[in-house]
């Protein structure tokens, strides 16, 4: 039951992310300039994480031995880096490397919007 559980507290860190991506590009970096946006926004993400996760073994974690939770954290790890590697942007032609894309691909002009 713990993985389910687990499961469905990852989706809620997944939409967590997204929301906070799309408050960093329409309010933070707007107002503040990307790099200090982007610092402002990885915090806020931090801490909210922080405090989901707290919530989530507050309400699931109860009687959990230490291997269970380990194997719990390895899945959440292993999801997250399955989304950011494996999702496409949207873009044509992407091939599932979308962190990567944002950073080496993207040239001022070209019309493409990435959120990561």
């Amino acid at each position: 039951m713990l993985f389910v559980l687990g499961l469905g507290a990852w989706l809620v860190f997944m939409v967590t992310a997204i929301a906070n991506g799309a408050f960093r590009e329409k309010t933070l970096i707007p107002r503040f300039g990307k790099q200090v946006g982007h610092w402002i926004s990885t915090a806020m993400l931090c801490v909210l994480l922080v405090l989901e996760i707290v919530v989530f073994l507050a309400i699931a974690g109860d009687g959990e031995s230490d291997g269970e939770l380990l194997t719990l954290g390895a899945m959440w790890l292993l999801l997250t880096l399955a989304f950011e590697f494996g999702s496409d942007t949207g873009s044509p032609g992407s091939r599932g490397v979308s962190c990567w894309r944002t950073t080496t691909c993207c040239r001022a002009g070209c019309g493409r919007r990435y959120f990561w």
